[in-house]
């Protein structure tokens, strides 16, 4: 996959797999690793879920003793179990497969297949065909575009406009939208890189719920609420406010960027100053404790004095009491 490295994202989001997975019958086919066992690049892919060859599901759980494996195992050989030995292999029967993981299957495989070849798959390209897509589908209305392949409204808005980068899952739900492969996109003549999996089943890869812009009475009255807190002595921070007006702290930060980020400066330097409070009457007892123990003659072990500040629900423990002795110690 390392040709696609100039589309995806670079943390490699929804791209590998979290445990190793195979298929049954390409392994009971090999004819337990005689030669040692091959493992595909797509298996470790984690849209990768059924084996184009045999129609059936990848397995991650050992046939005999339902273990997980692991991606470094400890035997020398990924064929067997590393918990039971077992050849992971084994004749499964018919399974009933669904068409969109067919698709994905077999488009990630051309993908594979596809970066081997001298295509430039860099992120201008994408640009310019979804731009070239937009245009042919929806007369340029990106948001149309996106819930006619069922993307969230701002998707394309992203990819084109920030520079930033489609998952894999988003990526090949565009492609299944489109009913193009996804090499289509980079090919010089997209009419002969197609194949019989070309067109996508009915189906969508993501059928996202309608997101409803909200109304502009009660985004007023959101600004209305930040406004307020801002006004305060003592603001909340954003996810409480957001809690309390029954929405997420995103959808505050997105329609107030500015409001917002007041709001957590000052909620921020609210937090410090009352902590800062609560630090000096802590210290204030601490001084009371230290000047009744000298008074009575008492030995000002930390020991003692720990004792008794556990009375009042404190412990030297906390680092500005701890250093607050050490001072009153030395004096």
């Amino acid at each position: 996959m390392l040709p696609w490295k100039g589309l995806f994202p670079h943390n490699g989001q929804g791209l590998l797999a979290r445990r190793p997975r195979w298929c049954p019958i390409c392994l009971y086919e090999d004819g337990q690793g005689i030669q040692g066992t091959p493992i595909p690049l797509a298996w470790a892919l984690e849209l990768y879920q059924v084996c184009v060859t045999h129609g059936v599901r990848l397995e991650d759980r050992c046939h005999v003793c339902t273990a997980k494996q692991d991606f470094l195992p400890s035997y020398p050989d990924p064929g067997y179990c590393r918990y039971c030995q077992s050849w992971l292999g084994h004749a499964a029967g018919a399974q009933d497969v669904s068409a969109p993981h067919v698709w994905v299957a077999r488009s990630i495989a051309d993908m594979i297949a596809f970066g081997s070849q001298s295509a430039d798959l860099s992120l201008d390209v994408f640009q310019r065909f979804l731009v070239e897509q937009i245009a042919k589908h929806t007369g340029g209305n990106r948001t149309a575009f996106c819930r006619a392949v069922g993307l969230g409204d701002f998707a394309v808005s992203g990819w084109i406009n920030k520079q930033q980068r489609p998952s894999m899952v988003q990526f090949l739900a565009l492609c299944h939208g489109l009913q193009v492969l996804p090499t289509e996109m980079f090919a010089e003549c997209p009419a002969e890189s197609g194949s019989a999996y070309r067109h996508a089943p009915s189906a969508r890869l993501l059928d996202r719920e309608p997101c409803p812009r909200p109304p502009f009475a009660r985004r007023q009255a959101w600004k209305q609420s930040i406004e307020a807190e801002l006004a305060s002595g003592s603001p909340r921070c954003v996810s409480e406010l957001a809690k309390s007006l029954g929405v997420s702290r995103t959808c505050l930060r997105y329609w107030f960027p500015v409001l917002c980020k007041a709001l957590s400066g000052q909620s921020r330097k609210a937090a410090r100053e009352r902590s800062s409070l609560r630090q000096r009457k802590e210290v204030a007892v601490l001084d009371d404790i230290v000047a009744a123990t000298r008074l009575n003659g008492g030995v000002l072990s930390r020991r003692k004095v720990d004792q008794l500040l556990r009375e009042k629900g404190l412990t030297i423990s906390r680092p500005h009491l701890r250093k607050a002795l050490n001072g009153m110690q030395n004096r």
